[in-house]
């Protein structure tokens, strides 16, 4: 069975995705499944994923909603997650070929069995980091505390127990598709630390 889902949350991004099937299919290790929540594309990804769910090169769920925003796209993919661990790559990323792998060996050899997740430093195509942290290596930490107190700077890859980040949901106002990411890794700072 896999390990982790790696969910995109997408709404007519067909020609960035590309470039993440690719990274995907060129993964190390295939211990994950893509799930894909549409948020009511209209731009062919559908065609698009199709395509990719028959290339059968990596496994691939693909769910279509109605247009509701980023927000209710993540927790229609937290709902459908069945592996352990769960991780959102935005449409316009990519992953390093050993990034599951990584992810998956890091996860098996913590020493605090209890920890909600892994944080992650983010790079860029050249290289370099887009993550920077005054004390590059901390044992553990919540999201917060790392912004706060020990100099977390930038984007970060955040990778979750599915069973910590299934407890909580971003809320749906009526009306509004947007409700900033903090809302959800502040309710799961409560649970433990990364």
């Amino acid at each position: 069975m896999e390990k982790i889902t790696i969910f995109t949350p997408t709404y007519n991004r067909a020609h960035t995705l590309p470039r993440l099937y690719r990274s995907l299919k060129d993964q190390t290790i295939k211990d994950f499944i893509w799930l894909i929540v549409d948020d009511g594309s209209q731009d062919g990804t559908n065609n698009l994923v199709k395509n990719w769910i028959e290339e059968n090169s990596i496994k691939i769920e693909y769910y279509k909603q109605e247009n509701s925003g980023k927000s209710m796209a993540h927790n229609k993919g937290v709902e459908l997650t069945k592996t352990e661990l769960f991780t959102c790559v935005d449409s316009d990323d990519f992953l390093i070929s050993t990034a599951t792998e990584d992810i998956i060996t890091f996860w098996n050899k913590r020493d605090n069995l209890k920890s909600v997740g892994i944080l992650a430093y983010k790079g860029l195509a050249n290289g370099k980091s887009i993550t920077t942290m005054e004390n590059k290596y901390v044992e553990s930490t919540t999201l917060k505390n790392a912004y706060s107190r020990l100099g977390l700077r930038g984007d970060t890859m955040l990778i979750f127990s599915t069973d910590i980040v299934s407890k909580y949901k971003f809320p749906d106002y009526q009306g509004e598709k947007f409700v900033p990411e903090a809302f959800l890794y502040d309710l799961v700072d409560q649970d433990g630390e990364l």
